[in-house]
């Protein structure tokens, strides 16, 4: 590196007037200072010195970057031999084993799984070209959109199939070293691949409800462990995969309660649910042997076989032949209207003729943020078994048997208190709720 530029003073003359003598593009430049006093003459030294000491400094600075960079490049070569990018064709292996992954659920990386490999069977035979994922730019990712969009999909599908490869793309970002995600939307700058509309879809694909006349018809058909699987899905509002699953250990006869912690919540904060056990199932599950872990294990045999598909089928079996239709035309598949989960609409009507208050039974179903949840944690155990209580004595007929019949004058007392619950008196009517289970 070169000395730092400084010129040299000297005298010239009977007088000794002092000069500058400097370097400047290979030539000796000797400039006079126009004075005999050393101090003046070194402040005009650093007054013309100062411009070319910063141009040296400059291309000095220019020299050590662009040494930076050559390490840089030569190192990420040597990188880039060590740990290739990430290849396409491997790119589903490599985002199994990641362990920045999200943790999901056999049924939802099946799905994962499924679309990656359409887009890569689509890559392959229309970009023959593309090696790595980093050669996957937004061309290419708009080229698939469109192909999305020619197979009719629903929105829901084909927004589906853009967020896992936007999962997947993102998880990956570095062992690819990809620099832009082509597949991500960014609602704020509008940029990106823009995700369909689901609020028409959402309003298509909602399930309704059964009627009580439905229930019945259901029940009649419904034969051995779907009656029981039924009766828990009616029951305790469940989805059908904590329904199916259901273990004789979460069943408090002596409580009257029921506690669970649903897959989808256990893998997010493994939060216990309580149910109260209501009448009729309690009858129901009195009336099984008890036989293993699991209430139903021949379904949830079924059930693991297939992630369910082959438990839906023939509980849509059982609807048909109750005379009810499952489904209606839509889009590239019917739309189901009527399955396992119109079991959980039911229930909160259920729920909430039974007197149990809103906010229980949305953290029963799971419909609560966890804020909410947590403001309501009067909803123990115990207070779930005594409510349990004070609703066992009801008697049940066809159609009663899907509501809450008429009970004793305290049984209506809690009911009415229950129903006037609201976020600034709860607990008023939380310590009355409870003088009145305690016989005070």
């Amino acid at each position: 590196m070169a000395r730092p530029r400084t010129g040299s003073l000297i005298k010239r003359g009977k007088i000794g007037t002092y000069y500058l003598r400097y370097s400047l593009n290979g030539k000796v430049v000797q400039e006079c200072l126009h004075t005999t006093i050393k101090s003046e003459a070194e402040i005009a030294c650093d007054k013309i010195m100062y411009p070319l000491r910063k141009a040296d400094e400059e291309a000095v600075l220019q020299q050590v970057e662009l040494r930076i960079k050559n390490v840089h490049d030569k190192l990420e070569e040597l990188e880039e031999g060590r740990t290739p990018p990430t290849k396409v064709k491997n790119a589903w292996v490599e985002f199994i084993n990641s362990h920045n992954r999200p943790d999901s659920g056999t049924r939802t990386l099946a799905g994962y799984k499924s679309q990656y490999t359409r887009f890569l069977k689509w890559l392959t035979r229309y970009h023959k070209e593309v090696v790595e994922m980093r050669q996957v730019g937004m061309e290419i990712a708009e080229a698939y959109a469109d192909n999305l969009r020619t197979e009719n999909y629903s929105a829901s599908t084909y927004n589906q199939h853009l967020k896992t490869l936007s999962l997947i793309w993102g998880v990956l970002s570095r062992k690819a070293k990809i620099d832009h995600n082509p597949w991500a939307w960014d609602k704020a700058t509008k940029t990106g691949i823009m995700r369909r509309s689901l609020t028409s879809e959402k309003a298509a694909r909602k399930r309704r409800a059964l009627s009580p006349d439905e229930l019945t018809q259901i029940f009649k058909h419904a034969r051995g462990d779907y009656h029981t699987l039924f009766m828990i899905l009616l029951f305790t509002g469940q989805r059908l995969v904590d329904a199916v699953k259901m273990e004789w250990q979460s069943i408090d006869l002596a409580k009257g309660t029921i506690s669970i912690i649903p897959q989808k919540t256990a893998r997010r904060t493994g939060r216990q649910v309580y149910i109260p056990l209501l009448p009729q199932l309690r009858q129901e599950l009195e009336s099984k042997i008890k036989s293993g872990k699991y209430i139903l294990p021949e379904l949830v045999n079924l059930y693991d076989r297939d992630a369910g598909s082959s438990l839906s089928k023939s509980m849509k079996d059982i609807f048909q032949a109750a005379g009810i239709e499952t489904q209606i035309e839509g889009g590239k598949k019917s739309i189901t209207k009527v399955g396992a989960h119109s079991f959980r609409h039911s229930f909160v009507t259920i729920a909430r003729s039974a007197g149990i208050p809103d906010a229980m039974i949305r953290t029963i179903t799971g419909h609560e943020s966890l804020e909410m949840v947590d403001h309501y944690t009067q909803f123990t155990p115990e207070t779930v078994s005594k409510l349990a209580d004070s609703l066992s004595g009801q008697q049940t007929t066809e159609h009663k048997s899907l509501q809450a019949p008429d009970t004793s004058t305290e049984g209506n007392r809690i009911k009415s208190l229950l129903t006037e619950m609201t976020d600034e008196n709860w607990k008023n009517k939380r310590s009355k709720i409870l003088h009145l289970l305690e016989g005070k």
